[in-house]
């Protein structure tokens, strides 16, 4: 979907790109909080925050990495209607 034809408001288009900020940025945070309290919880600092690290990560990059095709697919068929 390009711009001309998203009828959406700036406003609304705004929030859905700070949620995508947010999401990916807690994918990559929230892991590694977690495994800080698995290990508490079970004794072994810092196995849990490494693991937690590694899978957020990965999991926020896989994420980042799809937004930004997405919106290169959209600007190519945008560039292509023109």
């Amino acid at each position: 979907m390009d711009d001309r034809n998203d009828e959406r408001s700036l406003l609304a288009k705004a929030w859905g790109w700070g949620y995508q900020t947010i999401a990916i940025s807690l994918e990559m945070v929230v892991p590694a909080l977690l495994g800080l309290g698995v290990d508490r919880w079970l004794g072994t600092l810092p196995a849990g925050v490494i693991l937690g690290a590694i899978f957020g990560m990965v999991a926020g990059m896989v994420h980042l990495v799809q937004f930004a095709k997405r919106i290169g697919e959209q600007e190519n068929a945008s560039k292509r209607r023109e």
